[in-house]
C-alpha cells in the first residue's frame, strides 16, 4: 500500500520509509496524559508510533498554546526524562508548559462592558454570572426591558412567540429542565408586566443586580490603543445619571464590550396633510403615546400593517372599538400562532415552501390565497419557495379573527391626507366617520450606537473589525427560503458563548477576519439603518462565516437545538397547545358576539391531528437532510483518507475527537467522563481504519 513515494506498507501491518529506513508501526494503543502538579488527565488512542513531536504539536493545535512552552516528560523512577522530539510516545505522559487541556483562555486586565438591558442584554448577563465573568451592564432605563419592553410595549402589549423560550434562564447547559419555569407560570403569551416582573424575578435568583447599572447612560468612549499585547487596549466609557434630579457622571474602564442595541429602537414619525382639521385623536400606537381608553364603540385607523400593527388591532378589540381601517403600503404576509410554534420546534429551518403549505387552513378560512402575495416567490409546482417583506412576521390569530368578524379591514394603500374625520386613501378609497388614529409606521436603528462606537463600517458583528467589541441586534425584515425561529432565549444562548469564545481566543478571531469572508456594512441613513443593522441575508451569512472558526460550540449548538425542540415538545405538547390557541380564538370570538357582531362561529382551524401531520412532514424532511448531508459528508471523508502513517495529522484525529468530547463540558473530569471521551476517540479511530483499508495498493 502506498501514500506518497517514500511510504510503503508491507503486509505484517507496519509502513517503511524509505527515505529514513524506518520501518513504523501501524498499530494502535491508549496513552495517558497528565499535566504536570495538577489532577487533570486523559487518554487518548495513537498509532503506536507516535513520536513525542507529533504528541506535542496535537496539544498546541488544540490549546491554541506556544508549542515551545510544552514539554512531553516520562517518569523515570522518583525523577522525570523529558522525551526527544524523535522518541517514541510512552504509554503515561506528564505534560508541562500547560494549565490545562482545554484552549488557552486570554485574560484582560479590566472587567468586560455590556451595554442594553433587552431581552439579549440580560441573557448576557445571566452568562457571564454563571461564567463567574468579570463585567458591568449599563442601561439607560429604569428598570430592565430594553426598548422594546420598556418604551415601546404598551401595558397590554404581549409576547407574539411561546412564553417557554423567552426565558432568561434558558440554557441546556447550566441546570436545563431544572432551571425553567413551567408554562402556567410564565404564561403562554405573556404581556409586559409579566415578562418585566420575570426578568426581575430571574435577575434575584441569580443575584444579578449588583453587576448592573440602571439610570446610567454611557455618552463617550475613548479607545485607549495597546503598545504590546493586544489585551493592553482598553475602553474608558464615560457615563451620566439618567435619574431625575442627580447630575452623577463618571469613567469605566473596560477591556471587552459586547452592546445589544435592538431592533426596535426610534419610532418613525410622521405628519400627514390636514391633521389639524381631523378633530380625533392622532398619536402612535407604542408606548403610552395613544390612548386606548376613548375608543369604545368607535372606529380607528392604523396605518402600518408590521409586526406591532397585530398589538395594536388587540389593544383596540379589547377596548371594545367598534371597527379598525389597516391602511397598509404593502400587505404583508401574516403568520398564525400555529405556525410560530411548529417553527420553533423545529430541528432545521424550515422551507419556505413547508411554511407556505402550512398557513392553508387559516388563508383558506379567510377566502385568500397565500401564495399569491407580493412577497411570496415560487417554483411551478410550488416545492421551492422564498418570502421576502420589509418587516418581521406578525404573529398572532387576532388579526384574521377581526377581519373575519368584519371589526378590522386591511387596505393596500397609504394615506393621502386627513379631513375632518375622514380619511382619504391612495387608492381613492374615503373612509369617514373615523375618530381615532394609530400610527405604527416603522422604527429606525439607533445611530447613536455607531456614534458611540466610533463605527466607520462593521465587519462581521464588530465595529470597525475590532473583535474586542461585538453588536449585536436582530433583524427588522424578513427575506429566506428556510425559517428556524421565532423565538429568542435558544438563539441568544448561543450567542452570549460566541462573544466569549471570541473574547477567550483571539487567534480565531484574528483568523475570522483574515479569512476576508466577513460582510462589511456601513450606515444607510436614508433608510434609518446604522452600521451594525444588517439586511437578512447578509445577516446569516455573517453568522455562517463566525460559526466556522468557533468549531468548539458546533456540539452545543447540536444540544441547544434539541433542547429547543425538546422543551417545546414537553412543555407545550400539540393536543395542549392547539387547546390554548382555541380557547384564546373563542374567547374573542365571544367578544366580538356580545358586541354585537353577527357572523357564524368559525371554529379554529387548526387541529392537533392537522398540526401531528405537519410534526411528521417536518421531521421527515430533516431525517432526508440529514442523511442526505451525512452521505455526502462521508464521501468527502472517504475520499480524503489516505493511508493511515504513523506522525501524518490524520492520524491524530481520534485524539483531536477526545479533546472536542472534553470540551463539551470542561468542569466535568470524572473517570466515568473522561472513559467516554476515549471512547468517542476509539469510535473514530475504528472508523478511520475501516475507510482507509484497501485505498492503495499494496506494494510487496
Amino acid at each position: 500500500m502506498k501514500s506518497g513515494p517514500e511510504a510503503i506498507q508491507n503486509l505484517s501491518g507496519a509502513v517503511f520509509n524509505k527515505a529514513t529506513g524506518e520501518l513504523r508501526s501501524t498499530g494502535w494503543k491508549d496513552i495517558k496524559l497528565k499535566i504536570w502538579n495538577t489532577d487533570e488527565q486523559i487518554s487518548i488512542p495513537v498509532m503506536v508510533s507516535t513520536r513525542a513531536a507529533d504528541v506535542k504539536m496535537f496539544l498546541a493545535e488544540m490549546t491554541l498554546e506556544d508549542p515551545a512552552k510544552i514539554e512531553i516528560m516520562t517518569k523515570c523512577g522518583p525523577s522525570l526524562k523529558r522525551q526527544r522530539a524523535g522518541d517514541e510516545v510512552s504509554s503515561n505522559l506528564i505534560v508541562k508548559g500547560l494549565k490545562t487541556f482545554g484552549k488557552k483562555v486570554q485574560e484582560y486586565p479590566h472587567p468586560f462592558c455590556v451595554i442594553g438591558l433587552g431581552a439579549m442584554g440580560l441573557r448576557q448577563v445571566i452568562h457571564n454570572v454563571r461564567k463567574k465573568t468579570d463585567f458591568v451592564a449599563f442601561d439607560r432605563n429604569d428598570d430592565l426591558g430594553g426598548n422594546a419592553w420598556h418604551l415601546i410595549g404598551n401595558h397590554s402589549s404581549k409576547l407574539q412567540t411561546e412564553g417557554v423560550h423567552y426565558q432568561l434562564q434558558y440554557d441546556i447547559a447550566y441546570g436545563g429542565w431544572s432551571e425553567l419555569c413551567h408554562i402556567e407560570e410564565m404564561g403562554y403569551w405573556p404581556n409586559r408586566g409579566e415578562i418585566i416582573s420575570h426578568f426581575n424575578s430571574v435577575f434575584d435568583s441569580y443575584d444579578c443586580w449588583q453587576y448592573c447599572k440602571l439610570y446610567t447612560e454611557l455618552t463617550n468612549m475613548n479607545i485607549i490603543p495597546e503598545t504590546r499585547h493586544f489585551s493592553e487596549r482598553k475602553y474608558d466609557m464615560s457615563w451620566k445619571s439618567t435619574r431625575p434630579g442627580d447630575d452623577s457622571t463618571g469613567i469605566f474602564r473596560s477591556s471587552c464590550i459586547t452592546y445589544y442595541p435592538g431592533c426596535l429602537v426610534v419610532p418613525h414619525r410622521k405628519l400627514w396633510p390636514g391633521e389639524e382639521n381631523f378633530g380625533g385623536q392622532i398619536g402612535y400606537g407604542f408606548g403610552r403615546e395613544f390612548d386606548f381608553a376613548l375608543v369604545n364603540g368607535q372606529d380607528g385607523i392604523i396605518i402600518g400593517q408590521g409586526a406591532f400593527s397585530h398589538e395594536n388591532v388587540r389593544s383596540f378589540v379589547e377596548n371594545h372599538g367598534r371597527k379598525v381601517y389597516v391602511i397598509a403600503r404593502h400587505w404583508n404576509l401574516m403568520l398564525p400562532r400555529m405556525l410560530s410554534w411548529w417553527i420553533n420546534q423545529a430541528i432545521q429551518p424550515m422551507g419556505a415552501a413547508m411554511v407556505l403549505e402550512a398557513m392553508t387552513p387559516m388563508y383558506t378560512l379567510m377566502g385568500w390565497d397565500q401564495w399569491s402575495w407580493y412577497s411570496v416567490t415560487t417554483n411551478a409546482d410550488r416545492t421551492l419557495a422564498s418570502i421576502k417583506q420589509y418587516t418581521r412576521w406578525g404573529i398572532s390569530d387576532i388579526l384574521f379573527l377581526a377581519v373575519y368578524w368584519g371589526k378590522a379591514e386591511i387596505f393596500e394603500a397609504e394615506v393621502k391626507r386627513f379631513k375632518h374625520r375622514s380619511v382619504v386613501l391612495t387608492n381613492g378609497k374615503v373612509l369617514t366617520d373615523v375618530d381615532h388614529v394609530m400610527k405604527v409606521i416603522g422604527f429606525d436603528g439607533d445611530f447613536g450606537v455607531d456614534r458611540l462606537m466610533q463605527t466607520k463600517e462593521n465587519i462581521g458583528l464588530w465595529p470597525n473589525g475590532d473583535w474586542r467589541r461585538f453588536i449585536i441586534s436582530d433583524n427588522s425584515a424578513i427575506d429566506a427560503s428556510r425559517f428556524n425561529a421565532m423565538s429568542i432565549a435558544p438563539a441568544v444562548a448561543m450567542h452570549s458563548r460566541v462573544t466569549e469564545y471570541f473574547f477567550q481566543h483571539p487567534e480565531m478571531a484574528y483568523a475570522c477576519l483574515g479569512s476576508g469572508m466577513l460582510p462589511k456594512n456601513g450606515a444607510d441613513v436614508e433608510h434609518g439603518s446604522p452600521c451594525y443593522h444588517y439586511e437578512p441575508r447578509v445577516h446569516i451569512t455573517t453568522f455562517m462565516t463566525m460559526g466556522a472558526y468557533q468549531g468548539d460550540l458546533g456540539t452545543y449548538d447540536s444540544m441547544n437545538t434539541q433542547f429547543k425542540k425538546a422543551t417545546m415538545l414537553v412543555y407545550l405538547p400539540i393536543a395542549k397547545y392547539v387547546l390554548a390557541c382555541k380557547e384564546d380564538w373563542d374567547h374573542y370570538c365571544a367578544m366580538f358576539k356580545e358586541q354585537g357582531w353577527d357572523k357564524p362561529w368559525p371554529k379554529y382551524p387548526y387541529t392537533a391531528e392537522y398540526v401531528t401531520e405537519m410534526l411528521r412532514l417536518e421531521e421527515e424532511e430533516v431525517g432526508a437532510e440529514f442523511a442526505k448531508r451525512a452521505e455526502k459528508k462521508t464521501q468527502a471523508q472517504v475520499q480524503s483518507i489516505e493511508m493511515m502513517l504513523p506522525s501524518s495529522g490524520l492520524s491524530m484525529e481520534p485524539a483531536r475527537t477526545v479533546l472536542r468530547a472534553r470540551n463539551r463540558n470542561p468542569e466535568d473530569t470524572s473517570t466515568h467522563s473522561r472513559q467516554n471521551w476515549l471512547n468517542e476517540g476509539k469510535g473514530v479511530k475504528d472508523w478511520l481504519i475501516e475507510h482507509s483499508k484497501g485505498r492503495h495498493a499494496v506494494e510487496a
